[in-house]
Parts: C-alpha cells; sequence; structure tokens
C-alpha cells in the first residue's frame, strides 16, 4: 500500500489531472478548451469549482482566476492549495455572485448548472458580472432518455442530484431570452461507448467510492474507459449528432451600443 505522503501526492495529481482520467471531462474538456479563448492577464471566474481542477488548468494559461462555490467539503479543503497557486477562492451561490456589474472577461462552468435551484437566475447572474464581449462557457447535462433509457437517466439525475437537463436548442433559447449574443451550443458525448461508460460508472459505483485506496485503484479503469469514449467520439463527430449525455455551449454578452 502506498505510504500516506504518496497516496496525498498520487490523490493531488488526480485532481488536477481529472480531465485526463475522467470519460466525461475528457471528452467535454477537449471541447470547453477550445472554446474559452483565454490570454494572460485575463480575469476569468468558474462558478462551481469544487476541487479546482479546471481553475488550475486555467490559471496556468496565465489567466487571473477567480474559484467560485458553494461551502462543500472538496472546495473548503482546497482553499490553500488553491491559493498557493495564484486562485482567489471565494465562496458564493451561483445565483447570487458577490461580484460587481461587468468585471470579468471570461466565465467558466462545468458541469454545474444543473445542480441550481434556479439555474436561469444562475446564468443571468453570469451575464451581469461578464464584460462586454466576454464569453460564458459552460457545459451542462442533458442526459436524454432517447439515448441513455428511462432507467439509467433517472439513477444518474438521483446519484448526481441533478435538478435541470437541457438540449442544445434549450440552451440556445434561453440565452437568447437573457440577451446573451453569438450563442452556439452542441450535444457531446453521443456514442455508445460514452452510454456504456456511464452504465459502468453508475454499476460500479466509480466516483462515487470512498476512501483514498479505491479512488487510486479506479485511476487506470477510469483511463481506460476516457480513451475509448474519446476514440469513438471523435469518428461520430463528423456526423453532427443531435443529442448527447452532455450539451457544451459558448455565448458573450453584448457589446454596448456606440451613440
Amino acid at each position: 500500500m502506498p505510504s500516506g505522503g504518496l497516496m496525498r501526492r498520487l490523490l493531488d495529481w488526480k485532481t488536477r489531472n481529472w480531465w485526463r482520467v475522467s470519460f466525461v471531462r475528457r471528452c467535454e474538456w477537449k471541447m470547453l478548451r477550445g472554446l474559452l479563448r483565454v490570454s494572460p492577464g485575463d480575469s476569468v471566474l468558474e462558478v462551481g469549482s469544487g476541487s479546482g481542477w479546471a481553475a488550475q488548468y486555467v490559471r496556468s494559461l496565465g489567466a487571473e482566476v477567480t474559484a467560485s462555490d458553494l461551502a462543500s467539503p472538496a472546495f473548503l479543503r482546497n482553499h490553500s492549495v488553491l491559493k498557493e497557486r495564484g486562485i482567489r477562492p471565494v465562496v458564493a451561490d451561483g445565483q447570487h455572485l458577490p461580484f460587481a456589474d461587468a468585471c470579468f472577461d471570461h466565465i467558466l462552468s462545468v458541469c454545474v448548472l444543473e445542480h441550481i435551484p434556479d439555474a436561469e437566475a444562475a446564468i443571468g447572474e453570469c451575464l451581469r458580472v461578464l464584460r462586454p464581449g466576454g464569453s460564458f462557457v459552460f457545459s451542462v447535462s442533458s442526459l436524454p432518455a432517447s439515448l441513455l433509457g428511462e432507467e439509467l437517466r433517472d439513477r444518474q439525475r438521483e446519484l448526481h442530484r441533478v435538478r435541470h437537463t437541457w438540449s442544445s436548442d434549450d440552451l440556445v433559447r434561453v440565452a437568447r431570452e437573457l440577451g446573451a449574443a453569438d450563442v452556439w451550443a452542441r450535444p457531446a458525448l453521443c456514442s455508445p461507448m460514452a452510454v456504456a461508460a456511464l452504465a459502468a460508472r453508475l454499476t460500479t459505483g466509480s466516483r462515487a467510492e470512498r476512501g483514498r485506496l479505491p479512488q487510486l485503484l479506479s485511476i487506470p479503469r477510469d483511463y481506460f474507459w476516457a480513451l475509448r469514449v474519446e476514440r469513438a467520439e471523435a469518428r461520430l463527430a463528423a456526423s453532427g449528432p443531435q443529442a448527447g449525455l452532455i450539451v457544451v455551449a459558448r455565448f458573450t454578452k453584448q457589446r454596448e451600443a456606440r451613440p
């Protein structure tokens, strides 16, 4: 069994590289990275940071990053790590962000909005604190029964406390109603392999496993699924799939009209 120090380092590596080993995050983050056009010195807010893996990645690009989330154990436990890496952690409710109007160049949220009671209010808050011309890049759960089946869909919603799901059309409509510009949304994790990976995770528990050793032992299995799903998604992308387990989206805040 690994020593305590080695185990902590391995778990820290898993946290920072969750986008590499999770089949969901690997494909999702590849798309989000392409949409989040960050330059050194840009101010970026992440809504729903959790362990902070995405905030740490964006910080590595040279951005000034604020990581926000509710006072969850995972978020509070990582405050010191985030500060050491130049990230400002802020306890905040996405429905009532404690920031001034128009103070961020970009906002990022990775599968968080589906857990917020009033998700449209949270999107409105993100638009409020976004600078004109700034971008909001995010992903949300879709979980269509046509792709997943009702039993697996309901289990995923119950296990992960998913309050809302959206199709691409749903997100486009909501974003435009709230005054967003340049709205773009498309499904992801559309392949049968992605559905099989989710079914396996729901059956075996995967991320719900407790204890340090089970988490470490899950890394090879998670990475195996991540590579298989990534290949399957790449083959399917050219066909323009209409439904997926998640939806990835990007829109901007309207620039102020010149007088």
